[in-house]
């Protein structure tokens, strides 16, 4: 298993208790890019059909102390507002929400600009989700069922022969395994080229992060995460709030 995020330790722990598994990550620790920076909110109605019937089966799969009620509202301005109604009119079946007038918005999240919201929705049941916990049980699991997880291990060259891939790292170290998994995120295409397959044109994407302090007397604990219709934008407590 070539990358340590999220979708390589979660497959990895899966096939760890049927197979020999070992998870390359060329970080020093797993989770360190898009798992470790990623707005680690669990929604229901998140994406096309495929990804919430896979949210409404996970759910199931996690403790209960990885996750802790937060709720979202997803904002729009009057230009936004046809678009969010259809979102809303969409995923609405899939979990209850809560349709909000500007005036109701402005009381729900003081901390937006007054009259920059017409509209919006509420997800009640949106969840934060302890990313570090989820990252360290895999890890843990992966381990206790025979794994293997290695870190430092940046993937360097790659040859088959003989129905076995031996996998460098720039330092030299070398793996074998009969199956290779690419699961390197935003590196995939370049691991893919490394072993002669063809790459599928991911594009990665830069995340600008502003982080400031709430205003006096603000409950971040009560704040719900705040998502623009379009996406273009979200806001949520950090660091434990």
């Amino acid at each position: 298993m070539i990358g340590g995020g999220i979708a390589g330790l979660s497959v990895a722990a899966e096939l760890a208790p049927h197979a020999r598994v070992t998870v390359l990550e060329t970080e020093d620790q797993p989770g360190y890019h898009a798992t470790g920076r990623s707005a680690a909110i669990f929604a229901h109605n998140y994406g096309d059909g495929m990804i919430r019937a896979l949210s409404a089966w996970s759910e199931g799969q996690f403790a209960s102390e990885v996750l802790s009620t937060r709720g979202l509202i997803r904002v729009a301005t009057a230009a936004q507002r046809d678009r969010l109604r259809a979102l809303y009119e969409d995923m609405r079946h899939d979990t209850p929400l809560d349709w909000l007038e500007a005036d109701a918005v402005a009381a729900a999240v003081p901390l937006l600009r007054q009259g920059h919201a017409d509209c919006a929705f509420r997800n009640p049941s949106a969840a934060d989700m302890d990313v570090g916990q989820i990252v360290a049980d895999y890890a843990r699991g992966i381990r206790a069922a025979g794994g293997t997880l290695g870190t430092g291990f940046r993937v360097a060259s790659a040859r088959r022969a003989d129905g076995v891939w031996r996998v460098t790292s720039e330092k030299g170290a070398e793996v074998a395994a009969a199956i290779v998994v690419n699961a390197a995120g935003a590196w995939a295409d370049q691991v893919a080229a490394i072993f002669d397959m063809r790459p599928l044109g991911l594009v990665p994407k830069r995340r600008s992060a502003v982080t400031f302090d709430a205003p006096p007397g603000t409950d971040l604990r009560a704040l719900p995460m705040i998502v623009d219709a379009d996406e273009q934008f979200y806001l949520k407590p950090e660091g434990g709030a």
